[in-house]
This record gives C-alpha cells, sequence and structure tokens, in this order.
C-alpha cells in the first residue's frame, strides 16, 4: 500500500471516526502521527551489497533510519520497525 493511500484513509477515517469516540489526547497522537506520515519520504536503503543471515533469512539492507535490516525480495517498500518509506533503487 503506498503512503498516499494510507494518509487518505485515515484522514477518512479522522473524520468519520472523530466525532464518535477517542479523548483529545488520543486525537493529538493520531494527528501527529498522521503529520509525520505526511511529512515522510522514501529513503534510499543503505549497505545494499551487504548480505547478511540472520534466523534463517537473507537481508539485503539497512533501514536508513533505524538501521534494521531489510529485505528485497519481501517486496516491501518500508521498513517493518520503524515505517520509513525505503527506495531499493
Amino acid at each position: 500500500m503506498d503512503r498516499d493511500k494510507v494518509v487518505k484513509w485515515m484522514e477518512q477515517f479522522r473524520s468519520d471516526i472523530k466525532p464518535f469516540c477517542g479523548g483529545k489526547a488520543d486525537w493529538e497522537r493520531f494527528d501527529a502521527g498522521l503529520a509525520l506520515l505526511k511529512e515522510k519520504e522514501p529513503k534510499e536503503v543503505k549497505d545494499k551489497s551487504k548480505r547478511i543471515k540472520f534466523l534463517d533469512e537473507y537481508f539485503e539492507g539497512e533501514c536508513p533510519s533505524c538501521r534494521s535490516f531489510l529485505d528485497e525480495h519481501s517486496n516491501r517498500n518500508f521498513c517493518g520497525y520503524c515505517g520509513q518509506e525505503v527506495k531499493w533503487e
């Protein structure tokens, strides 16, 4: 799922649900997360030439934000740990 679709879904969710539930602090956190998602640009994967075996899986890159291992063949365009959108090219 690409970032634009997620942002659109979150904005729709917010407008549909906010009148019915959640406190002010909940919606402040939701809005802060949405703002971060909107501004987060895809970043280039680091160390793509590094191939690491960990628990019977091969990882072929490193997240540019949190330095977690990434696997190009999982068809993921984001880091599963911090949510950073990544580019493999």
